[in-house]
């Protein structure tokens, strides 16, 4: 199978929670009973496949390496800076506070909700042509879909 940066697994993981709403961070805290933000590595892994496996397509190696990339020295895993990446995905936290922060916004459609969420990604492009060669026929044709009134 192929491997994947770190990057893009958190990209997909991100990707995968905004669209489908998953509440990444009550899967964790399920696990941290004391809210310290650490839990270990079982947990951590347990957490990850139960909220958001099956629909960012993740596979053993992709949960393993982000387990190895939030490990503490101590063997545990520090959720909370995870659950705080994902929440803040394509927000930034306090920004009415920073008014001149520079945002950057996602690909038009990337973050788009699914009609069907049982299609896989591939599935998902091709009924995305579809529908972007539809909407060019109807501005090519001038049609009016909607009411004047």
């Amino acid at each position: 199978s192929e491997q994947r940066s770190i990057q893009e697994i958190l990209d997909k993981i991100r990707i995968a929670t905004f669209k489908y709403g998953i509440r990444i961070s009550d899967f964790f805290k399920d696990y941290d009973k004391l809210r310290s933000g650490i839990i270990t590595e079982g947990q951590f892994e347990s957490a990850l496949s139960l909220s958001i496996q099956k629909q960012a397509f993740l596979n053993m190696n992709d949960i393993k390496k982000l387990t190895e990339y939030y490990r503490r020295p101590d063997g545990r895993i520090y959720y909370k800076e995870f659950v705080d990446s994902m929440e803040n995905a394509f927000n930034i936290p306090e920004l009415e506070k920073k008014p001149l922060t520079q945002i950057s916004r996602p690909r038009h459609g990337l973050l788009s909700k699914p009609l069907n969420t049982n299609l896989t990604p591939d599935e998902e492009d091709h009924v995305s042509r579809i529908l972007d060669t539809i909407t060019e026929k109807v501005h090519k044709r001038r049609l009016v879909l909607f009411s004047f009134f």
